[in-house]
């Protein structure tokens, strides 16, 4: 990324980019026994994408939709 002069990660890649920044966090404040949490029996990255918030609604049939709002709700003025 920093050779192509960006700042942030592509859009498509910022899950991904939030996960190993707070996995690396996480491990400094294990290793400093700092943390105040007991360290996941899994993968550290798998637990940290489990437990992150998912903006996503539910619609009327159970499945997921793809933006903030539901689609039964205006979008706020």
């Amino acid at each position: 990324m920093h050779a192509q002069g960006m700042l942030y990660p592509p859009v498509g890649h910022i899950h991904k980019a939030t996960i190993d920044i707070a996995a690396a966090i996480a491990e400094v404040a294990y290793a400093k026994n700092l943390a105040t949490f007991a360290r996941p029996k899994s993968h550290l990255h798998a637990h940290l994408a489990n437990s992150r918030y998912r903006p996503d609604y539910l619609v009327g049939n159970g499945a997921p939709s793809n933006g903030n709002v539901p689609p039964d709700e205006p979008f706020p003025e």
